[in-house]
């Protein structure tokens, strides 16, 4: 579950930093610019407070023992040796961690070293051959993440509508949409509330708006009090 974790955070992460910073604009209006210093270095700063957080996660879990201790009733021993064997994984985790850091860091030094002092220009990406392609051609987040979709499409309510055959040029109302409802609401929430108002739907004949017709409900509730107070009394 941790590997299934991982890799969809890395594919959800891959997918938000291609599209937003290696995709081109589709508004030709936009222009790009630089960040300002007092923008990056706070999310450094805070990316790597994140990163160290998560290096440290062995001896953060440790550290917790005593609260948990307090917390369980349990004898500090226990709890120790339970807390001792939930970090052995995550220090092999932390350690694998590490050493990728280390070589990504390594790397990105290194292509700074490369380009110290080079002018670094600005092209198209590649464009497989063809030469006018256009922003639209690029990928969407759907697009990217349809290999996903498809294979746990049905499991988190991804739907995707087609409306038929599409011709050589679709136009400008043509094409696949793609959409993901919230399965906690159209299969549990949704149902629920639809069976609730259908069975008070039901109970509305009992609202006849006469008077007469409320003191006889309240008459039987009385008579079926007294007749329960009756049995329980025998």
């Amino acid at each position: 579950m941790l590997a299934l974790i991982g890799g969809l955070a890395v594919y959800a992460f891959s997918k938000a930093a291609g599209l937003t910073f290696l995709g081109a604009s589709r508004d030709p209006s936009v222009k790009l610019g630089h960040v300002p210093k007092s923008v990056t270095i706070p999310l450094v700063i805070l990316a790597a407070l994140c990163a160290v957080l998560g290096l440290a996660a062995p001896i953060v879990v440790m550290a917790l023992a005593p609260a948990l201790a307090t917390i369980t009733g349990l004898a500090p021993e226990i709890v120790n040796s339970r807390m001792t064997d939930a970090s052995g994984p995550l220090a092999s985790v932390t350690l694998v961690t590490a050493v990728f850091l280390a070589i990504a860091g390594g790397l990105t030094l290194l292509r700074w070293r490369l380009l110290a002092g080079r002018e670094i220009g600005a092209a198209g990406t590649w464009d497989c051959g063809y030469a006018a392609p256009s922003a639209t051609m690029q990928y969407t987040g759907s697009s990217y993440g349809q290999s996903v979709a498809d294979l746990i499409g049905p499991a988190v309510g991804h739907v995707r509508e087609k409306p038929g055959p599409f011709p050589y040029f679709p136009g400008p109302n043509e094409g696949v949409k793609t959409r993901t409802d919230d399965v906690a609401e159209t299969r549990g929430y949704r149902p629920l509330f639809e069976l609730i108002a259908w069975i008070m739907s039901r109970g509305r004949m009992l609202q006849g708006g006469r008077v007469h017709l409320y003191v006889l409900y309240i008459m039987l509730t009385l008579f079926a009090v007294l007749i329960w107070y009756a049995g329980v009394r025998r």
